[in-house]
């Protein structure tokens, strides 16, 4: 497939799927189970999890959640 994942240092919208190919953005992921009290989500880094041959998990880690999060994409959790 030709999916990127990127993360950001945002307050929100932080974590975002997008096509390589035409450069558009597919999806901005929003995972359900976060606490809703967060400042900010404020990532430092985000990859696809290499465990995963689907490409469905990725890991993500910042300051805003202040944890590393281990977020399925299908399911946003």
């Amino acid at each position: 497939e030709t999916k990127i994942i990127t993360g950001s240092w945002a307050v929100e919208e932080s974590l975002q799927l997008w096509d390589m190919t035409s450069g558009r953005l597919i999806e901005n992921i929003i995972p359900q189970n976060r606490p809703t009290t967060l400042d900010g989500e404020f990532l430092y880094a985000v990859q696809y999890f290499d465990g995963d041959a689907g490409g469905n998990y990725v890991v993500a880690g910042g300051t805003g959640t202040g944890a590393l999060e281990v977020i399925n994409l299908r399911e946003k959790m």
